[in-house]
């Protein structure tokens, strides 16, 4: 049987400039864009528990399957953080963002945006509980603003 070097693993779609293994189940991968992925490969794939780290240092960070995040994870850029659910590689389910000037979301998400029931507290002390479709607020809710009257 014919040996096979991490990168001519992981190598499938002529992206990567260097992988290499770090353990027995851990790669280092990077790409030709200068993104670099550090964690578990399978069939020349991010798969498993792993961190994907954008050039602009934004990363995602969980768990991968066929390249995409699925489950539990992470997403943070130099703005925003979001932790929750993730279903192939878009945040679905429940989850939390919040945002650099202290704007906190807590709530549904579908197909990566806000989705369904949520909590919007933006940095200033307004709020918004209710629904939400497609990114926006749908439906019932009640805002809540920073002098304490509600709406």
């Amino acid at each position: 049987m014919e040996e096979t070097s991490p990168k001519d693993q992981i190598d499938y779609q002529n992206l990567v400039e260097r992988a290499e293994q770090v353990d027995a189940t851990t790669f280092k991968v990077e790409y030709k864009d200068e993104s670099v992925y550090v964690g578990e490969v399978r069939e020349g794939r991010r798969q498993g528990q792993g961190k994907y780290t954008f050039p602009n240092q934004e990363f995602l960070e969980g768990t991968f399957v066929a390249d995409k995040l699925e489950g539990k994870g992470v997403y943070s850029t130099e703005q925003l953080k979001y932790e929750g659910d993730w279903v192939d590689g878009f945040q679905e389910g429940q989850g939390t963002e919040t945002w650099k000037d202290g704007s906190v979301y807590t709530g549904g998400f579908k197909g990566g945006d806000k989705h369904g029931y949520g909590e919007y507290k933006w940095g200033d002390g307004a709020a918004f509980k209710g629904d939400w479709c497609q990114g926006e607020i749908h439906g019932q809710g009640e805002f809540l603003f920073k002098n304490g009257s509600r709406y």
